[in-house]
């Protein structure tokens, strides 16, 4: 007897609640892994993509994986232009300390990103193991990190 009601909508906000907690508490990942499989193979709707959980949940992995790529490749850019533009200034080479400020962020928010990123990707990876999403979306996802 299942007395509640799964609608789109109710569906879209648990996959971003689970999505969220797979990718920021990766110690408890295994738990999220077996939660997902559940869910994909209860909510597997092939002809309307708002009640198919795989669906949505690769679909959430994919957008948050080119979001965090593309504010990695911004920050990298930033970076080294200000290490360029250090430099120009003045003669950096002889103290090595110096150009790795421009290294290494200490905001805390870019680390949570950071990790964020690296959780959505360990998801991936615990699910293509588990033979839930295929080996193109790893291998895609490994090509745009390079």
């Amino acid at each position: 007897m299942n007395g509640f009601d799964f609608n789109p909508s109710l569906l879209i906000e648990l996959m971003k609640i689970i999505f969220m907690k797979a990718t920021t508490e990766t110690a408890y990942l295994d738990l999220y892994i077996k939660l997902c499989v559940g869910f994909f193979k209860k909510f597997d709707d092939a002809e309307h993509h708002e009640m198919n959980f795989r669906k949505l949940l690769l679909n959430r992995c994919q957008k948050q994986f080119y979001k965090m790529l593309q504010r990695e490749q911004i920050h990298r850019r930033e970076r080294r232009a200000s290490m360029e533009e250090a430099l120009l200034k003045d003669d950096l080479s002889q103290d090595f300390n110096k150009p790795m400020l421009f290294v290494f962020d200490q905001d805390e928010l870019k680390m949570r990103q950071q990790d964020q990123m690296f959780g959505n990707m360990k998801l991936m990876v615990e699910l293509f193991k588990l033979e839930m999403v295929s080996g193109n979306i790893i291998k895609t996802c490994l090509e745009e990190l390079f």
